[in-house]
């Protein structure tokens, strides 16, 4: 059962993050009740979700620190975006839709393979015939070590556009039709990731890995909507759809938290209506996107 007010809190960026959060949640000041004075198993049941795994590791020796002793029973301690699919699986909530759909999940196609099928499509599209000047001349350099670039910087953008949730179609009015030949040349490029980039995963019965994380991600979502346990998410503004979607989750939960890093509650009100405000994207103007307490 969800609570009606999210419980959502803040450590400026004047106090070293991580000493403050564990010392907060040790002192029960996150969640009311929490942990068990004098039980040493107490923390075992929470999870506490951190950024990047470079966080977690550094928050296991923080624990240390804080408790002043050699070894403790730490909380399940897990990078956003790095979810378990075994906890996803075989948790007690997971049952029915919810472990079925963690089970059948499709592997990602990524690594090295997927460097090489993006090259393979770079080459076939630049010895196009569309691809040679009025004297012949290539329009874009075809050696393989070129294609193997631009497949890089290809799989790149298809992660971000995965990520940030953006479909394909945004991409039909972005150049109009009288503007130099390269940037049509650069629409064509990108159809290899539009139309023939979907058709490989098929053949290969695979999923782009940011779809596949932002699957587990609302997975765990559904997971820890059903669980009582404590949950604490913190150091993540949620500038990814898919995290954002989550932190809400986790701030609403009977016994969740969410601590946000350097918040800068002082701002001015039409500070506060000028970032937070949601006009026309189209209309949005590039400082607000950048500010950083927009997410």
């Amino acid at each position: 059962m969800s609570r009606s007010t999210p419980h959502v809190f803040n450590i400026p960026a004047s106090a070293p993050f991580l000493p403050t959060l564990i010392t907060a949640l040790l002192e029960g000041r996150l969640i009311p009740g929490f942990p068990t004075q004098g039980d040493p198993l107490a923390l075992v049941d929470a999870t506490l979700y951190l950024p990047t795994r470079r966080a977690c590791r550094l928050a296991r020796d923080v624990f240390l620190d804080v408790v002043k002793t050699n070894a403790a029973i730490l909380p399940r301690i897990v990078a956003l975006g790095d979810i378990d699919e075994d906890e996803l699986a075989f948790a007690d909530a997971a049952s029915g839709d919810l472990a079925a759909e963690a089970l059948e999940l499709p592997e990602a196609l990524g690594g090295l393979k997927r460097r090489m099928l993006l090259t393979h499509l770079v080459l076939q599209w630049a010895a196009a015939p569309g691809m040679r000047g009025e004297q012949g001349a290539r329009l874009v350099a075809s050696s393989p070590a070129a294609a193997f670039a631009l497949a890089d910087d290809l799989a790149r953008l298809m992660d971000d556009m995965t990520t940030r949730q953006v479909p394909w179609e945004r991409l039909d009015g972005l150049v109009p039709d009288n503007v130099d030949q390269y940037w049509q040349l650069t629409l064509d490029f990108l159809k290899i990731a539009r139309e023939q980039w979907p058709n490989l995963l098929q053949v290969h019965g695979a999923i782009e890995p940011a779809e596949r994380r932002d699957r587990l991600i609302a997975a765990e979502a559904a997971r820890l909507a059903q669980s009582n346990r404590p949950v604490i998410a913190a150091g993540s503004t949620g500038s990814m759809p898919s995290t954002a979607a989550l932190l809400a989750t986790i701030a609403r939960l009977p016994q969740g938290a969410v601590v946000l890093p350097g918040l800068d509650t002082d701002l001015d009100e039409p500070s506060w209506k000028t970032i937070g405000s949601e006009p026309n994207p189209d209309q949005k103007a590039a400082s607000e996107y950048g500010h950083p307490q927009y997410a």
